[in-house]
């Protein structure tokens, strides 16, 4: 709970001995009491099997990869069939043609051609607050001319798994050095960024702030063959480089660039394996470490300022310019860090906008808040029938029910559906407690039909409360007599945009805002001098309004003063 402004008055002395007096109402901020940040520790347990795609063959499977640019596979030499992934085949092959059509293939980026960017995008949810281990193999090289030089380098990033992954951040000439992740001068970021690793070649990601064009401190040049991490962001916000724990903003490393891959079957994995292991979180440590190996060698280790998501989304994206070279990736995998239950559920507000999800962040009295639940298989069977059971939105007839579409033949190990549901509109209480959640669970039929059951999954949503700016005019003094109680005056009211703000448990205000906005707001008000009452639209709670005499009235010749502002 934020300190209030309390009861305020508004005076306008005059003379004649009168006073007007218009007393204005403002009222409290509540937020959800958050825990303050603190690291948490690494966890290299054998987790549960979440993603697992080697891009060796001449399709992929699953269509919630999404290529942009040239992205193509080198074992392709067809279209796509329906219901597969839109990879096909690769029609730029400078130094790449001998793998076109070659079994044990490859996920190409870009061949070594100048001013090319390609991204693959993959928009399926993974849960994240148990870890994530993500490795694969990269390769950067060219056989050919590089003009001038190896460039950019390859990006991996994630995103916040709530919200649609179907758009890639900057791209084109002049570009390529953020990586596909970052913002670069007037180009914004990849939308809902948790943070974004850069293998980068030529060095410009690690430029700061060339690249996160927000970020003032510190600012650092162009670091050729360095490993660099940058923070969450959005838009042309944030995206900032993280500091690992060596002091340093960025890593050397000579693993980047490697030798031409093999082709066909007898080739083996002579790319740089790259493992990223993110910590697992929780409500008392929700800011992760991040440690990043090269050939199962550290490299660089990092704590993030921000908390992860419950659950992420991942992409790849590279670039070439003046210098340039080919760039290639193989066997993607994305384990949980501990594991998981044969069935996990992960609930969060819906922000897929596309699916029935918001844009709001918080929410006040009256809201539908809109939910998803992610259901992954992280078993060894088939699972069937998949149902989600939330007894608050199950046991609310205005809620309806909670939706699953589940895949043909079945949730198979290692893939995940979403589910869809809605709880509201909230009560006044609801939003005046400062916060509000709510407890699901999933089940399934494994293949004997057993029951399934999932782990409960709780999803906590910030509230807030609004008031209005209430007034009244009073006549006082000896010339009270003199003014018409129907005479209007005109009062005008605004305030600010500005940041919702966290509160802790105790109701006192944190010194951080949350990334919550809203917008400015204005408006007038007609008033009379009887007394009556006469109220504003609805503000959010604890917002400073600036209220001011929009209209002057002269009463037996006598001019209303200057409003004076007084606490009462």
């Amino acid at each position: 709970m934020l300190s209030g402004m309390g009861k305020k008055s508004i005076h306008f002395l005059g003379h004649n001995m009168q006073i007007v007096s218009f007393f204005v109402v403002l009222a409290m901020l509540s937020l959800g009491a958050l825990i303050a940040p603190q690291s948490a520790s690494a966890d290299d347990g054998v987790g549960s099997v979440l993603v697992n795609e080697d891009f060796t063959g001449s399709s992929v499977q699953d269509s919630h990869w999404l290529p942009f640019g040239g992205a193509c596979l080198t074992a392709a030499t067809t279209s796509p069939q329906a219901g597969q992934s839109t990879l096909g085949a690769c029609s730029k092959t400078q130094d790449t043609g001998y793998l076109t059509g070659q079994s044990n293939g490859f996920l190409q980026l870009t061949d070594n051609s100048g001013g090319t960017a390609s991204d693959v995008l993959f928009n399926r949810a993974v849960p994240s607050r148990e870890g994530l281990d993500i490795s694969f193999y990269q390769y950067q090289f060219h056989t050919s001319g590089a003009g001038l030089g190896g460039a950019d380098g390859i990006g991996f990033f994630l995103t916040d798994g709530s919200y649609t992954l179907d758009k890639t951040g900057p791209s084109g000439s002049g570009y390529g050095g953020a990586l596909g992740y970052a913002s670069i001068e007037n180009q914004s970021g990849v939308n809902n960024g948790v943070l974004g690793l850069g293998l980068d070649v030529y060095g410009n990601y690690a430029a700061q702030p060339y690249v996160g064009t927000s970020c003032t401190s510190p600012s650092t040049q162009r670091t050729p063959n360095s490993v660099a991490l940058r923070g969450a962001g959005n838009g042309t916000s944030g995206y900032c480089l993280q500091q690992n724990s060596n002091g340093s903003y960025s890593s050397s490393s000579s693993l980047l660039e490697t030798q031409p891959p093999v082709a066909g079957q007898s080739g083996s994995n002579n790319g740089t394996l790259v493992r990223v292991v993110i910590s697992p979180t929780s409500d008392a440590e929700p800011n992760p470490t991040v440690t990043v190996y090269l050939n199962g060698v550290v490299n660089s280790t990092y704590t993030l300022t921000t908390p992860l998501p419950s659950t992420v989304k991942f992409g790849f994206a590279s670039s070439t310019g003046g210098g340039h070279e080919a760039h290639l990736l193989r066997t993607v995998t994305v384990k949980s860090v501990k594991a998981l239950n044969a069935l996990n559920l992960v609930k969060t507000v819906n922000h897929d906008t596309t699916n029935g999800g918001t844009t709001q962040t918080v929410f006040k009295a009256g809201d539908m808040v809109p939910y998803s639940f992610l259901v992954t298989n992280t078993g060894d069977e088939t699972l069937r029938n998949i149902a989600v059971s939330d007894p608050k939105i199950n046991g609310q007839s205005s809620n309806g029910t909670i939706s699953c579409v589940e895949p043909q033949g079945g949730l198979t190990p290692a893939n995940s559906m979403t589910c869809k549901g809605s709880y509201g509109p909230l009560t006044a209480d609801e939003a005046a407690a400062g916060s509000f959640d709510n407890t699901a669970t999933a089940t399934g039929q494994d293949t004997s039909d057993n029951t399934v059951t999932s782990n409960e999954s709780s999803a906590t949503v910030p509230t807030y409360t609004t008031g209005d700016v209430s007034v009244e005019k009073r006549i006082t003094g000896n010339a009270a007599s003199a003014v018409d109680p129907s005479q209007e005056y005109t009062v005008n009211y605004s305030y600010p945009a500005g940041s919702y703000q966290y509160c802790a448990a105790n109701g006192e205000a944190r010194s951080s805002d949350s990334d919550a906005t809203y917008a400015a707001g204005s408006g007038r008000l007609t008033v009379k001098a009887d007394g009556t009452a006469v109220s504003s639209q609805q503000i959010p709670t604890g917002r400073q309004s600036v209220v001011h005499r929009g209209q002057t009235r002269r009463h037996g010749g006598a001019q209303l003063g200057r409003p004076v502002l007084f606490a009462e």
